[in-house]
């Protein structure tokens, strides 16, 4: 490798951490903690589960500099494991519903557009498979809905008009 190379590394190495560092400082300000949970931010939580490692192992990337730019942060270098605050669990529930209705919507899509191509609602599990299992689970979670059974997919008044 040669010097130009080595220096090259450098600068790019110093502009990623930068940003992790400017990315860790906004997410505590948000959160008024370091804890990143990994299931919303796992490249940040990467590096600070990293970073970590990196002390502990008396690692070159992490030089003194770093380490009092992450000090005067109030950086917590003693994390033992994620937190999930309410705040967390409320964001993951409505993203996870934004991608369930995402997801119905695309599956309702598809059976109408069979519907249009075959004349029926009986999606034979040989043209599409994935449509055919989407189908019984809609079913068999209305079922459940009047029995108190388990659903598989989440039956909402809504979703019940669009099926029509």
């Amino acid at each position: 490798m040669s010097a130009g190379s080595k220096v090259g590394s450098k600068v790019r190495s110093d502009k990623t951490f930068a940003a992790n560092l400017s990315q860790l400082k906004a997410y505590n300000e948000a959160h008024g903690h370091f804890n990143v949970d990994h299931k919303l931010d796992k490249p940040l939580y990467n590096f600070v589960m990293s970073t970590i490692a990196s002390r502990k192992a008396t690692s070159p990337k992490l030089t003194d500099e770093r380490i009092q730019a992450l000090d005067e942060l109030g950086f917590d270098w003693n994390r033992q494991r994620p937190v999930v605050t309410e705040e967390t669990r409320n964001k993951m529930s409505a993203g996870n519903k934004v991608r369930s209705d995402k997801a119905f919507a695309a599956n309702l899509s598809q059976l109408k557009a069979y519907n249009e191509a075959h004349g029926h609602f009986n999606v034979d599990h040989k043209l599409d498979k994935p449509l055919y299992t989407w189908v019984k689970l809609v079913i068999a979670s209305r079922n459940a809905m009047s029995t108190g059974g388990e659903q598989h997919i989440k039956m909402t008044d809504e979703r019940i008009r669009a099926l029509g």
